[in-house]
């Protein structure tokens, strides 16, 4: 009996102490797991941002807290009770949490900025259900200042060499009428001269929606944003004095994009179909923008894409590679819809170099010499919503599209056989497609996008269609197109499935003046219509192609101008979109007192000027339309003409910069609410004096600044007691030579 007892003392011990092992295994692994190389999942129940023990955090950036949506997917009612930061360098940082306008989302607005180079440490306590939750992590703000970052950081340019073409390329046009493409299209309106010209064949089959295009010269010496009707002819025309490729009608929300390096920082532009700019975007938490994607979600949010910028030492992962080399990473941002003071919060942040066991920074295969100083291993080029709430992005230099979780920020799988760490298997496609363009979901859940063909030797350029079957992990091509194996795209490029059937589809850069710049095809790959663009400026390129059912008919009209001869310039405008203009009336005024005269009247949209009616060396112009009724529209944009030292050729575009000139100036934000800030860079030493006109030419502002030394120099404008409407900004030296912006104050 006592053997009995002690046998059973002994096996219960052992059961004992076999879980407790099995515990002690279990509870070791998953610690192991979740503290091992991503330190993300330390905190599986949390979205967090700045992710815990990220590294090169703005100085400016917002906390994000979320919890993790149960099995319902909707995020459990939480409050947060109390919370704990403090900074190694700043000491305790104060601040409140406030709830974002999603319901859902926590944001934490500091009543200072953080420490350059500081490590901080974030404790917050929860009730999440009825029970008590901590969330605690750190992370550590970049060791260099933005002025700093501002001096190293550099636009990363093609390197590649252009890939070869064959002459001639044969094109498969489907049994259908082609319009005779020597029929002159019948414009609308006077152009600019340096608008290249272009040829459409078109069959009746093809999309009569409007056309957004925006041509641009490989030499960047042309840049247009145009919109043309169902008869190709012009209905809208910009002319640019910057790299703008970004022009995207957004038919869900009645919206149209457009991209401006021109404004400090660069942001995304929103009209409304008048053309009127309702909103500047940018990335939140002092990123700077992505020329490459922004989408106006349903809801009001906006998806938008931006740059990182951080330092590596890759002497031991490459050959050649060097100690220190500035790497471009990728931020994916979901912005909130504006609020009360029409600034979008930042819901879901993902940036690329917080996580390089996920995309090492060596797993570009083109694109990118890692022997160089700086490294663009990404290059995403667009940003989509999936169906099932997660993001995914399309990566050039990496040849893959990457799904990025919504929930948790982690990377859920990369697709794409010619890139590395590819997880799916594809089946019907010997192609493996590269440097690829313009990603979107379709309604039945496939995928469409442009393959350019450019890193792989047996790649081409087309339009490819996957359905994808994520849980098998398995990618079926079941549709494309393409204009001959040999035709390739260097860069750029999309494509658009329309309501029609039809598939739109940009070629981007593929190589030769004669190849088509944009195609539209129907199911069975035959060709409806099709554009060409001839210039004897520069061979035009083009970033990408989108119908819409968007008529842009201005408020306004505008204005541009161009040079004739030494003798004469050109003005060139239009109401857009209104045929009920009977005159334009034109008006002239001098820098130094902008009261408008008028000088001419006509019927058509252009007109052309003898500088010696003038007097003056500098002159302002600006246009009105007269109605049948007498009544005339607001005033147009206005433009500056210097008469004596434009040659022939010249245009009045605005460019970015100013060479040769004694000042650099730029305001921002233009459009503007109840403060601007004038930037101007002083090329020597001079006695200041700023004025603002309306557009009666009346003077509302002077600031006598006083004599400054040479280099940047802001000043602030309160517009107190202005109203609404077009400002003329003036800035003189004491010599008397000036500059003039154009600026506009929303209310």
């Amino acid at each position: 009996m006592s053997l009995f007892s002690e046998d059973k003392v002994e096996f219960k011990t052992a059961i004992v102490r076999f879980f407790a092992f099995v515990m002690f295994v279990s509870v070791t692994l998953i610690s192991y797991a979740r503290e091992g190389t991503d330190p993300f999942y330390q905190y599986a129940n949390f979205y967090l941002s700045p992710r815990p023990n990220a590294s090169w955090v703005q100085p400016g950036e917002t906390l994000i807290l979320r919890p993790c949506p149960v099995e319902n997917g909707r995020v459990p009612e939480y409050s947060i009770l109390r919370s704990h930061l403090i900074g190694n360098l700043s000491g305790e940082i104060s601040g409140d949490w406030e709830r974002a306008s999603d319901g859902v989302t926590s944001l934490f607005t500091r009543r200072s900025e953080f420490e350059i180079g500081e490590t901080v440490e974030v404790n917050v306590e929860l009730e999440i259900g009825g029970s008590r939750q901590d969330a605690s992590w750190t992370f550590t703000i970049r060791p260099i200042d933005n002025s700093k970052m501002s001096q190293i950081v550099t636009r990363v340019a093609d390197r590649n060499n252009p890939v070869s073409f064959r002459s001639e390329m044969t094109s498969q046009i489907g049994d259908t009428t082609i319009v005779d493409p020597g029929e002159e299209i019948r414009q609308v309106y006077d152009l600019p001269a340096d608008l290249p010209d272009y040829t459409v064949y078109e069959t009746p089959n093809a999309s009569s929606e409007n056309l957004y295009i925006a041509p641009f010269g490989v030499d960047r010496s042309y840049f247009f944003h145009l919109v043309l009707n169902s008869t190709n002819a012009v209905q809208f025309y910009d002319q640019l004095g910057y790299y703008a490729q970004y022009w995207v009608p957004m038919d869900d929300v009645e919206r149209i994009v457009a991209y401006s390096p021109a404004n400090d920082p660069d942001d995304y532009l929103v009209y409304d179909t008048t053309f009127t700019l309702l909103e500047t975007i940018s990335p939140g938490n002092e990123f700077p923008a992505n020329d490459h994607e922004l989408q106006i979600l349903p809801n009001g949010h906006v998806l938008i894409l931006g740059h990182d910028y951080r330092y590596f030492d890759i002497s031991n992962l490459v050959a050649g590679g060097q100690l220190e080399v500035l790497f471009y990473g990728v931020v994916i941002q979901e912005l909130s819809e504006p609020n009360g003071e029409g600034n979008r919060n930042v819901l879901f942040q993902w940036k690329s170099l917080d996580d390089t066991t996920s995309i090492r920074l060596t797993d570009a295969i083109g694109g990118v010499d890692y022997t160089e100083s700086y490294a663009d291993y990404m290059h995403a080029n667009s940003l989509d919503l999936a169906d099932d709430g997660n993001y995914v992005i399309s990566c050039r230099h990496l040849s893959q599209l990457i799904k990025i979780s919504s929930t948790t920020g982690e990377v859920m799988w990369r697709m794409g056989k010619a890139g590395k760490q590819n997880d799916f298997t594809f089946i019907n496609d010997p192609v493996e497609f590269s440097g690829q363009h313009y990603a979107r979901q379709l309604d039945d859940g496939n995928w469409l996008f442009f393959d350019n063909g450019t890193y792989d030797s047996k790649g081409y350029a087309r339009a490819v269609e996957y359905t994808l079957d994520e849980d098998s992990i398995t990618a079926e091509l079941v549709w494309q197109y393409d204009h001959g194996q040999e035709f390739r795209s260097y860069s750029r490029g999309s494509t658009q499935r329309l309501e029609n059937g039809n598939t739109l589809i940009a070629w981007g850069d593929p190589g030769r003046a004669e190849y088509p710049l944009a195609t539209e095809v129907n199911a069975s790959g035959q060709i409806v219509w099709e554009i060409f663009f001839q210039s004897d400026i520069a061979k035009t390129l083009l970033y990408q192609v989108h119908r819409s059912k968007l008529n842009i008919s201005a408020d306004k009209p505008m204005l541009h101008w161009e040079m004739v001869d030494e003798d004469h310039f050109r003005l060139i405008f239009a109401k857009f979109g209104d045929d009920d203009v009977q005159q334009y009336v034109v008006s002239a005024a001098t820098p130094a007192l902008p009261l408008f005269i008028p000088i001419d009247t006509t019927d058509a949209t252009s007109l052309i000027v003898e500088k010696s009616q003038f007097s003056v060396d500098n002159i302002v112009l600006m246009v009105q339309a007269l109605y049948e009724d007498g009544s005339m529209s607001d005033t147009s944009n206005w433009v500056t003409v210097n008469l004596l030292s434009l040659d022939a050729g010249d245009s009045g575009v605005e460019q970015i910069a100013h060479p040769g000139s004694w000042v650099d100036l730029k305001t921002w934000p233009n459009p503007f609410n109840e403060s601007a800030t004038v930037h101007f860079n002083l090329h020597e030493r001079n006695s200041i004096c700023i004025d603002v006109f309306n557009s009666l030419g009346r003077r509302v502002y002077r600031d006598n600044v006083g004599v400054l030394a040479p280099g940047k120099h802001t000043i602030p404008i309160l517009a107190h007691n202005w109203a609404s409407g077009v400002y003329l900004l003036r800035i003189a030296n004491e010599s008397g030579s000036t500059q003039c912006r154009r600026i506009v104050l929303v209310r």
